[in-house]
């Protein structure tokens, strides 16, 4: 059995230790333990420094005033596959716990372990060497890192769960690097221990894959690798769909054994088997997984290959489809269907496009037109398409992302709020990633409630001093939300008149006596209607 957050409060270090928050969370393994020292550079806290299911000791000295950036880390670190957070020093440090904290870190399910307040004698050193401990005990009893290490790997998010990313788990796991070698030599995938090593794998190959060297021999082989002597082990890995692969383990401590490499072989087979993954799957598409997946690298290894300028990709489009019936398997087929009808659509405006399947949506990079009425255009003539041929799709436009990480970032945000985005604006096909952003900063004003959320919702209580307001304030909602303030449209959405709607919103005019089309008021009604929206929704 793994260790886990749970059992983690039954050490010494944590004996006074409470857990406040994310309870949900408990039953995650923990693998490492690690100190955030500074977080006032949210971009900074990203999976190349913490490690998947690492826990994170901390005390936001950095940020010891600042309750939006703690919250904020808190939903990072979540992301990246952090399994809790021990928070030090409150009361000396960090001034108090706000609840907005504790709220946040609910939402996520992610643990926030609270030491005792107002004791500086608390030290972040025996927790490190009670879990090291424990972790370093645990492994020793269980070698059948199997089915546990599938299950974590199972449990992340599609975006990054790679082939590079169970290497890194097993490189964690066992504190060595692996290199995974196709038979030609060539390099497949690596997890580097520590991360920031750089070996030259290519002397492995010349070292080992050569027709006179008996590779089953490769056992804590002794080597001179970058100036230091290591030990290489080899195992065979057997994919179903593929030809035979090489791991190659690096161990500069000499610990690692052949049993050790062989079920980290067996691993790998067993994940590219259940994924469908193929070394023949080098297209020009695989760019956009290693994109999404944060893998820059391998995506430039794979534009270079194809002959592809990364320059081009600044937009990026994201179809989801309608809410519909089905099994998993007929979406994933249809979705099939729907890349090809989409790459035939930008072939046929003779425009370079990337279109892949990512879950259960088709993401879209293509290079922009020299004027952005074009784009806007197509987006509607490739949902017309798709209609016709049988596809109710919703379509998602983030534009003007030149950047990798701005386009891994949009996708993400799409993946967390496009569910509430669509509740905010049901008669809606076509979003951006605006509207991304602000469904995000309505669900946090959800999240957060308090004196925020009552603000917000106060400003519609002159609507509600009416006897209809029930009615003023639905006619309100469409106008704004998904009549984009048009009369006509309004009334063809509620089966009225369009003099109805403008004698309506005559009424609602009359209850605040002054331009409510005139800002700020405009601005803080359209928030208003759209968060009574969500409630209502939930």
């Amino acid at each position: 059995m793994s260790l886990t957050v749970e059992k983690c409060m039954s050490l010494p270090a944590f004996r006074h230790a409470k857990i406040v928050a994310g309870y949900g969370g408990i039953t995650q393994s923990v693998e490492s333990i690690t100190v955030l020292e500074y977080a006032g550079d949210i971009s900074l806290i990203s999976s190349d420094l913490f490690l998947n299911h690492e826990m994170c000791i901390t005390c936001f000295a950095s940020i010891k005033d600042d309750v939006d950036a703690q919250c904020a880390v808190i939903r990072k670190m979540k992301e990246i596959g952090v399994c809790a957070i021990v928070l030090y020093y409150i009361g000396i440090f960090l001034p108090t716990l706000d609840e907005r904290l504790i709220s946040t870190a609910n939402e996520v399910d992610l643990p926030l372990i609270c030491m005792p307040s107002n004791r500086i004698n608390f030290r972040y050193g025996e927790a490190i060497n009670d879990v090291i401990f424990a972790i370093s005990r645990n492994q020793e009893k269980d070698l059948n890192i199997i089915s546990e290490m599938f299950e974590r790997i199972s449990a992340l998010p599609e975006g990054i769960r790679t082939l590079r990313r169970v290497l890194q788990m097993i490189s964690d796991r066992f504190h060595s690097s692996f290199f995974l070698i196709n038979q030609n030599g060539t390099l497949v995938s690596d997890g580097q221990w520590p991360q920031s090593a750089n070996w030259n794998y290519q002397k492995i190959v010349s070292t080992f894959l050569v027709d006179e060297y008996p590779i089953s021999t490769v056992r804590q082989v002794p080597l001179i690798l970058d100036g230091k002597e290591v030990h290489i082990t080899h195992a065979s890995v057997l994919p179903e769909r593929n030809p035979q692969m090489h791991l190659f383990a690096v161990d500069e401590q000499a610990s690692i054994t052949f049993d050790h490499v062989s079920r980290a072989a067996e691993l790998i087979a067993l994940f590219m088997n259940i994924s469908n993954y193929t070394l023949e799957e080098t297209t020009p598409e695989m760019i956009i997984r290693s994109i999404i997946s944060n893998d820059s690298l391998r995506a430039r290894e794979l534009a270079a290959k194809h002959h592809i300028n990364l320059s081009n990709i600044q937009n990026m489009w994201v179809l989801n489809k309608k809410r519909g019936q089905g099994s998993d398997f007929d979406n994933k087929r249809e979705l099939g269907n729907i890349v090809f009808d989409v790459r035939r659509f930008f072939r046929n405006k003779d425009k370079w496009v990337l279109a892949d399947i990512s879950g259960n949506s088709i993401i879209v990079f293509f290079q922009a037109s020299s004027f952005a009425d074009l784009d806007t255009n197509m987006g509607e003539e490739l949902l017309e398409q798709l209609d016709i041929s049988g596809y109710k799709m919703n379509l998602i436009r983030c534009n003007n992302t030149p950047e990798m990480q701005s386009a891994r970032d949009s996708y993400q945000l799409i993946e967390k709020y496009f569910d509430t985005a669509r509740v905010i604006y049901p008669e809606r096909s076509i979003f951006d990633s605006y509207d991304m952003r602000f469904a995000e900063r309505l669900r946090l004003i959800i999240s957060n409630a308090g004196t925020a959320l009552s603000r917000y919702l106060y400003t519609l209580e002159p609507i509600r001093q009416g006897g209809n307001y029930e009615m003023l304030l639905e006619t309100l909602a469409v106008y704004l939300l998904d009549a984009e303030s048009n009369s006509q449209q309004a009334a063809d959405l509620l089966n009225v008149h369009k003099n109805t709607i403008r004698y309506r919103m005559k009424q609602i005019q009359e209850c605040f006596t002054c331009d409510i089309t005139q800002m700020p008021l405009a601005s803080e009604l359209y928030d208003a209607v759209a968060l009574q929206r969500l409630l209502k929704k939930e």
